[in-house]
């Protein structure tokens, strides 16, 4: 039996108020966790996810100074993939857009969320 895929998904803005981005992060982790025999689904916090992690059962990775985007976009480009190589991520989720990471994901694919387009 294959174990269950690992899932990370990238959790930012949780610790401002709820618009764009972070209400679409909180809404798809909600809706992820209900899934019946879904994968396990881990949550790289840059700020603020605790509550949202204990009240779905998920396991949290605290991203510290990543919670502004220039720290996301420097600092996180470096502490993600390395954080995806020791746990062997499977697939990383990134709402925010930031990705491609500087040094890639690792082995893990991923999947990037694009809120907005325009020309």
């Amino acid at each position: 039996m294959n174990p269950r895929p690992s899932v990370a998904l990238l959790v930012y803005g949780l610790d401002r108020p709820l618009a764009g981005i972070s209400r679409y992060t909180r809404e798809l982790v909600e809706a992820l966790a209900m899934l019946p025999d879904s994968a396990d689904l881990v949550l790289l916090d840059t700020g603020n996810s605790e509550a949202l992690a204990n009240a779905n059962g998920l396991r949290r990775i605290s991203l510290h100074g990543c919670n502004r985007l220039p720290g996301l976009i420097t600092l996180g480009s470096v502490l993600i993939p390395l954080w995806i190589q020791h746990s062997r991520c499977h697939i990383i989720h990134d709402p925010t857009g930031v990705t491609p990471f500087l040094f890639g994901a690792g082995p893990a694919h991923t999947v990037v969320t694009i809120h907005d387009t325009f020309a």
